[in-house]
């Protein structure tokens, strides 16, 4: 780890570096929030910490197809539940400190493009005058992007995810260290590419 941590000073050394950042989990708590909305509509009684895939149609204990998920995550944004969900711990924290030396941070999400309005009013409450650009990859839809184009198309340095096939994407495609946070739907993967540098949270790149 200090080796890692080695890397990750010397990047935020340099001025004007592009940095990109996942946005569910990384800085919202959002599958807590779904999973209590989803008990309200499908009656799914999952528990985050149970969670071994993030895609609730990938997990049995759901019952639920990919139609019915992405349903059931439309109708959760258009009920304006994603304005209001909580930051997760440090993030706010760590985003200040990325920020420094002038850094531009860009916001990657798997989001869609529909829920923009939503998606930038919580940024700018929960980040002010902190992300730089924020783009939609489309995730589960037919005009779904990877994301290591958009990192290669900004040339961006480091980026942050907790879904480990979207870690992967950008460490084999872009070839840039990528922090992975711990979560319950990555624990379960080890021998990871060497570029994929797992974390307990994100208060351990704040020290």
């Amino acid at each position: 780890m200090l080796l890692d941590h080695v890397q990750y000073n010397m990047i935020l050394q340099i001025k004007n570096v592009n940095i990109g950042i996942d946005l569910d989990e990384i800085l919202a708590d959002t599958v807590r929030e779904f999973l209590n909305y989803s008990q309200t509509k499908f009656d799914i009684k999952l528990e985050r910490d149970w969670l071994y895939n993030y895609f609730l149609q990938d997990v049995k204990e759901s019952w639920i197809n990919k139609e019915q998920f992405f349903g059931l995550w439309k109708g959760f944004v258009e009920a304006g539940h994603t304005r209001n969900i909580a930051p997760i711990k440090w993030s706010y924290e760590l985003l200040s400190h990325l920020k420094n030396n002038w850094n531009k941070i860009f916001v990657i999400t798997g989001r869609h493009n529909f829920e923009k309005t939503n998606t930038e009013y919580w940024l700018n409450k929960n980040y002010p005058n902190l992300v730089d650009d924020l783009i939609f990859t489309n995730f589960l839809s037919s005009d779904m992007r990877l994301k290591s184009e958009y990192i290669n198309k900004y040339e961006i340095k480091l980026f942050f995810d907790d879904i480990y096939d979207f870690c992967t994407d950008v460490a084999v495609n872009s070839n840039i260290p990528v922090y992975m946070p711990t979560k319950p739907w990555n624990v379960h993967y080890q021998d990871l590419p060497q570029n994929i540098i797992r974390i307990d949270s994100l208060e351990t790149l704040l020290v």
